[in-house]
């Protein structure tokens, strides 16, 4: 039943018939619809087709869109006093994973005994975080705080990394599933990072393909979440061979990293090192790991990172709305980013308990403070829930297992999410697309470790 559940045939005259249907209905598309449209409804139809056949192609597919596809602002959001705004983007694997939604209800109707949802030590309290933004926002709709189509499709985004996360639950059966995903990510940050690295001699802030300037951050984030598990699985084999290919793969990732400048990917390197090292036992070998590479960064660091650091804490005094800390003067960016914390304050102060719902608090990079904005205080107490269910789970896992590669993935994701809520302090890091995908993805993988087996037998 489980190859059934990842591939199953079609009786003849059925795909014969549904060849035929399609075939009438592109060729009608050809002729009466304009080139673009015409090319990605078809691309549709053949995604949806190699998903109904294969659900694990269409993984394939799905994971190189993540951080390879296009995207399309489809509403934008304004900053909070100002007349700035910011994007929702539609992209080809928010397609992708309706797609493979679709194609996964048709098989729950064709196989009964494949549930929608896979019971998983996360679903109360993604559950949870699900009904709180999607009850304090229908409350915010009814006083007309926000406006339902903008918060309806900023929500659906939300659900949708959740989705995904029940996706990869569901179809995982394998350790060898689980090795060639991870393997198929590999393969697309090496892809991503030698466009980064090609990027690097504009003298620009290097972003991820097909994405806008200005979201250097993002990628910060999704190097950081990525150089994480391959240290997991650095720290879990012997072999020359592997430690070799691993210590490669992070030297390629540490250049597009540090030439992000992204000084809130920066700092989710301080509670990395320090899980990591907590976790290492070697401890005295990773100290002086740790010394070297803080000696090679002190003399060998190029001036623009130096200055990049330097600069947060120089004060202009042409900009009017610099802010201070403990009487330290921050530059305008950083600035920006307090004085809007300041506002989210007194926005949570008028709805404490579930905030002003989804799009509430308008434009804000800072993940903690837009979940109070938006969800209020029981926002963030479900939210603080959801990652703690997320690390020890993880935590079992690593403990439990004794394989290299899964034990290495897990403690990848450990260490990773301690990154990523640091990076959360000055980025909506836990909303945007080219990190989460890639991080529900990966905490699938790790919470189905224990249930998946060497080998599945045909039946």
């Amino acid at each position: 039943m489980t190859n059934q559940i990842n591939r199953f045939h079609l009786p003849p005259i059925v795909f014969i018939i549904t060849i035929t249907l399609v075939s009438l209905f592109l060729g009608f598309g050809i002729a009466n619809v304009k080139l673009l449209p015409g090319l990605t409804i078809g691309a549709a139809i053949c995604i949806f087709f190699i998903s109904l056949w294969n659900i694990e192609i269409s993984f394939y597919i799905l994971i190189f869109a993540m951080l390879l596809s296009p995207e399309f602002i489809v509403a934008e959001l304004g900053k909070h006093g100002a007349a700035a705004t910011r994007g929702l983007t539609l992209r080809l694997d928010d397609l992708l994973i309706l797609l493979i939604l679709l194609s996964w209800f048709i098989r729950t109707a064709i196989f009964k005994d494949i549930g929608l949802f896979i019971k998983t030590p996360l679903n109360r309290p993604i559950g949870f975080y699900i009904l709180v933004n999607i009850f304090s926002t229908i409350i915010a709709l009814l006083f007309g705080k926000v406006e339902f189509i903008l918060s309806s499709l900023y929500l659906l985004k939300y659900i949708e990394y959740f989705i995904l996360y029940f996706m990869v639950a569901n179809f995982l059966r394998e350790k060898a599933q689980a090795r060639r995903l991870v393997m198929a990510s590999f393969i697309t940050c090496l892809l991503v990072c030698a466009y980064a690295i090609a990027y690097i001699p504009t003298g620009e802030r290097v972003t991820a393909p097909f994405e806008g300037q200005g979201e250097a951050n993002t990628l910060g984030g999704y190097l950081l979440l990525l150089m994480s598990l391959v240290i997991g699985l650095l720290t879990q084999y012997r072999g020359w061979r592997e430690r070799t290919f691993f210590i490669a793969f992070l030297g390629v990732i540490i250049l597009p990293f540090i030439a992000t400048l992204s000084r809130s990917s920066w700092i989710g390197l301080l509670p990395l090192l320090t899980v990591l090292f907590i976790f290492s036992k070697r401890k005295l070998n990773l100290s002086i790991i740790y010394l070297l590479f803080f000696v090679i960064f002190i003399f060998l660091s190029p001036k623009v990172v130096i200055n990049r650091l330097s600069s947060t804490f120089e004060a202009d005094r042409y900009y009017p709305e610099t802010q201070k800390v403990m009487g330290i003067g921050f530059d305008p960016s950083a600035s920006d980013r307090i004085a809007r914390f300041k506002i989210s304050l007194k926005n949570w102060s008028k709805y404490p308990i579930l905030g002003a719902g989804v799009t509430g608090g308008g434009l804000i990079d800072g993940q903690y403070f837009r979940i109070l904005e938006e969800t209020g205080s029981l926002g963030l107490i479900i939210f603080g829930w959801l990652i703690y269910s997320i690390f020890i789970n993880a935590y079992a896992v690593f403990k439990r297992l004794e394989e290299p590669f899964l034990k290495g993935i897990s403690l990848g994701l450990i260490i990773g999410l301690s990154g990523l809520l640091a990076h959360s302090i000055g980025t909506s890091t836990f909303i945007l697309v080219r990190i989460m995908e890639p991080f529900w993805f990966f905490v699938a993988i790790v919470i189905m470790s224990p249930n998946l087996s060497e080998k599945v037998q045909p039946t």
